[in-house]
């Protein structure tokens, strides 16, 4: 009498205790899954509904021969290594979904901090009339703001700058008359006297701009900004 492994349908030696293809008992009156009795007529389990004559299909559960590589029924690949769910992974790893939930709000924050970081955009020299002004890279010449106003035998040279953000800087830079003390004109001018860019001369601030004016020597020096940290960016070089 032909002997079967009824779980996988391999042939078995009368002397197999075990399947040698699948390893479940080779005992032909009982069900290897249950132990239930049965013959070797039976084609399913009576008690647990196991297929003794080959394997279930993992796809749609029909039978399937032992040998078959698809299902004949829905073309399941029988031989695809099984699939683990998200949720049977977190419950064999026993990993809480609110330590996940932290980690991700983690990266998110470290993420954000990086974003936010100011790029280092290096500085630039500039003139206006015949002084040097180091200012930051990011700012561009606006040429509409070029400009060169005599009034006598003095020069009055301006230029504008700005950059993708919509930051502004603006340098005028003027001769001062013969006989005329510079201090005194810029003090004339009000505002707080303080040392910037370098040099001594006086801040102030007025409808959201913010100006650093000084004197050196033959020439006043007003330089303005969209705002009080971009003037401190900005380095007389003389």
């Amino acid at each position: 009498m032909e002997n079967y492994c009824k779980n996988c349908g391999c042939n078995l030696k009368p002397t197999d205790a075990f399947c040698p293809e699948c390893g479940k008992i080779a005992n032909n009156n009982m069900c290897p899954n249950c132990n239930a009795k049965i013959t070797k007529d039976t084609a399913f389990c009576p008690q647990c509904g196991m297929n003794l004559k080959g394997k279930n299909c993992p796809g749609c559960g029909k039978p399937v021969k032992a040998n078959e590589r698809y299902c004949e029924n829905c073309g399941t690949n029988l031989n695809a290594p099984e699939k683990i769910s998200k949720n049977s992974f977190f419950e064999n790893n026993k990993i809480p979904l609110i330590i996940i939930a932290t980690l991700v709000v983690v990266v998110a924050i470290i993420v954000a901090a990086v974003s936010l970081v100011p790029e280092d955009v290096g500085t630039q020299v500039t003139s206006v009339g015949s002084n040097r002004f180091e200012i930051p890279g990011d700012y561009a010449v606006d040429p509409s703001t070029i400009d060169v106003d005599y009034t006598g035998y003095n020069a009055v040279f301006s230029q504008g700058y700005s950059n993708d953000r919509g930051d502004i800087i603006y340098i005028g830079v003027m001769n001062v008359p013969p006989g005329v003390d510079g201090d005194e004109v810029v003090a004339a001018e009000g505002g707080v006297q303080k040392n910037m860019m370098g040099v001594s001369g006086y801040y102030s601030e007025e409808s959201d701009i913010y100006t650093f004016a000084f004197a050196d020597g033959a020439y006043l020096n007003v330089i303005s900004a969209s705002s009080p940290e971009i003037l401190d960016k900005i380095t007389y070089l003389g």
